[in-house]
This record gives structure tokens, C-alpha cells and sequence, in this order.
């Protein structure tokens, strides 16, 4: 193999190996900070909720979807339109 293409190769694969790590590392602390414990769940039941407002016609475009689900999963108390 010519040399140019083996060190090209050889970079390739170390910044995708190290693109990789940095995201898995990046997503296990970003979902355990943000979500805590039982999040995933609250996550989940956030998303369901704000898919439903938007076949509703409630939300309308990504930032509303994205504002309900964070609303959502800020929301504790039982009289929101969340629950």
C-alpha cells in the first residue's frame, strides 16, 4: 500500500475512533447530569406528550416541540398541562 494512502488511512481512523469516545463520554455525562435518576422516564413521557400537542396542532415548529419537552420535564406539580 503507498504510503500517502496508509497515513491517510491511519488519520482517518484515529479521528473517527477519537470522534467516538468523545461522544459516548459526551452523552454518559450529558444524560446523567440532565436527566438524573428516573429522567430517561420523565424524557420519554415528555417526548409522548409533546408529539401529541404537535398532531394536535398545539405545537407547531422544532423550537415549540423543543420548548414543550423542556417545560415538560421541568414541570412537578399535578395541575400542569403536561401530566
Amino acid at each position: 500500500m503507498d504510503k500517502k494512502i496508509r497515513r491517510t488511512l491511519t488519520i482517518l481512523i484515529t479521528v473517527l475512533s477519537l470522534s467516538v469516545v468523545l461522544l459516548g463520554v459526551g452523552l454518559a455525562t450529558g444524560l446523567s447530569s440532565y436527566y438524573g435518576s428516573g429522567g430517561l422516564y420523565k424524557q420519554a413521557a415528555c417526548i409522548d406528550k409533546a408529539l401529541d400537542f404537535a398532531r394536535k396542532g398545539i405545537v407547531r415548529d422544532v423550537g415549540g416541540f423543543h420548548g414543550a419537552i423542556f417545560e415538560c420535564s421541568q414541570i412537578r406539580w399535578s395541575g400542569s398541562i403536561y401530566v
